[in-house]
């Protein structure tokens, strides 16, 4: 998929790396599809681009990078049954992160 992007222009986005939310996202119910974008020169940030409205991305993160303490998550079944898991699948857990202005607080 090709999508139109601000900051990069257009970019080939790969199947594997699309993201689909049923209900959309907190604050952004109307978008339901993204892509994680693995930008080298952000690392350890991905970048999740709403192919909808590629204005909209956020900067995530695995959780883990930023604490050595336990990260749990739980899920409901019908949290399982709204991302389609199945025994044995596996997941990936990011964070949305907010840069403050004088980018010294993550």
């Amino acid at each position: 998929m090709k999508v139109q992007t601000r900051h990069w222009g257009p970019l080939e986005v790969e199947d594997s790396s699309l993201v689909r939310f049923p209900d959309g996202l907190l604050g952004f119910e109307d978008l339901h599809n993204f892509a994680l974008i693995d930008a080298e020169e952000y690392r350890p940030f991905l970048w999740f681009l709403s192919t909808e409205d590629p204005d909209i991305c956020f900067a995530v993160a695995d959780p883990f990078y930023f604490t050595t303490a336990p990260y749990e998550l739980s899920l409901s079944r019908a949290d399982e049954e709204a991302l389609e898991l199945h025994q044995g699948d596996s997941m990936a857990v990011f964070v949305i992160v907010t840069i403050r202005e004088e980018g010294r607080r993550i």
